[in-house]
């Protein structure tokens, strides 16, 4: 059945392309478990100029977030530092599904990209993207010039304000707390199928969109 939101139901009118599973996933009512609207996140014009975005999960991949901004590589004003950590938070695989949801843990942390310099509509893009699952929440990541393998010391790395897309605490249960995301994995089992089925459709709806 319909996942409640907040008692109400969601809106029924269409699926997002990003709520798709893998054929061998579910049963019917599983891969249409979750329906809604696209909504648009009502920020201040100022605010989104000076953003940048840490991403922790299929953001990460180049070839996805090219797609999805409608560029053939990304333009050199989008800057990407790829060696960055968030600390205070956990990521962890959506039940059923090959993208991961990040909330609050004290003594967790993540890592990911920091993402900059993107417009106006591209943050729309990626505010729709992430749907109504997610919310963009202001906090502070540290961005190093290398991945820290050789065991350099983290506070050698810059801390920047960064905002990010958090999991809601009312969609917690949709979360896998013992299945821990895998870039790396994701990247090997999933990416061709979510690119066809997930990535490409969002592109084709989001061209379909004024933003």
């Amino acid at each position: 059945g319909l996942h409640a939101k907040g008692g109400n139901g969601f809106d029924r009118q269409r699926s997002h392309p990003k709520w798709r599973v893998l054929a061998s996933e579910g049963d019917e009512e599983n891969r249409m478990a979750i329906v809604h609207s696209p909504t648009q996140h009502k920020i201040q014009e100022s605010a989104m100029k000076m953003t940048s975005i840490f991403v922790y999960g299929t953001l990460q991949n180049a070839r996805i977030m090219q797609t999805l901004l409608g560029h053939a590589q990304l333009p050199d004003r989008i800057r990407v530092a790829r060696y960055a950590r968030l600390h205070g938070f956990a990521r962890y695989k959506v039940r059923d599904r090959v993208f991961p949801g990040m909330i609050r843990s004290p003594q967790g942390c993540v890592d990911g990209c920091v993402v900059s310099g993107l417009s106006q509509s591209e943050l729309r893009i990626l505010d729709w993207y992430e749907s109504e699952e997610y919310e963009r929440c202001i906090t502070e990541a540290i961005v190093r010039a290398d991945d820290g393998d050789d065991g350099g010391n983290e506070q050698e790395g810059e801390r920047v304000s960064v905002e990010t897309y958090i999991w809601k605490d009312e969609f917690v249960g949709q979360l896998d707390l013992d299945q821990p995301w895998s870039l790396a994995d994701f990247e090997a089992d999933h990416l061709e199928w979510f690119m066809q089925n997930t990535v490409e459709p969002c592109r084709k709806e989001i061209q379909k969109m004024k933003w």
